[in-house]
């Protein structure tokens, strides 16, 4: 439909069809921010904003780890009697993947705590409510990260 109201190539047709739905994801969020306050408050807003930050953080630890599997898979898959390198590869990375998501959970629930008494200081939230959200949040980081669900 937009190709056919631009009567463009099928590229300017992309441009315009990504910016539209930027553009309204944009809106979206804008308009969804006072319904979220309403509900969960600025405290519980604040824990989901820091957990979509530390998911931010969390996607530096792939470093091009993705991207290298898509790229050896994508190699391999058209050369005859490479199924075991392709495995070896899947489960190297894999194993990689979990090291690093243990790591960053273990981290976490260690500093969920002292980040919840120290660094939030919650005034409308107790501090215990504040360390479980973490801890759940940690939780949910390290089965979030080998799943990619985080970039």
């Amino acid at each position: 439909m937009i190709k056919r109201l631009l009567g463009t190539t099928s590229l300017k047709a992309n441009i315009v069809a990504n910016f539209i739905g930027n553009g309204w994801a944009a809106l979206i969020g804008i308009i969804f921010v006072p319904i979220y306050l309403k509900y969960i408050g600025p405290e519980g807003y604040g824990l989901i904003g820091i957990f979509a930050s530390i998911q931010v953080v969390l996607s530096l630890l792939d470093s091009g780890l993705s991207t290298t599997l898509n790229k050896e898979m994508s190699r391999l898959s058209v050369i005859a009697g490479k199924e075991q390198q392709m495995g070896n590869i899947v489960k190297t990375l894999g194993n990689v993947y979990w090291v690093l998501a243990l790591i960053a959970g273990i981290i976490a629930l260690c500093l969920s705590p002292l980040v919840a008494k120290y660094w939030i200081h919650p005034k409308e939230l107790s501090i215990q409510t504040v360390t479980y959200a973490f801890i759940l949040l940690s939780v949910s980081v390290v089965f979030q990260f080998p799943s990619g669900e985080n970039r």
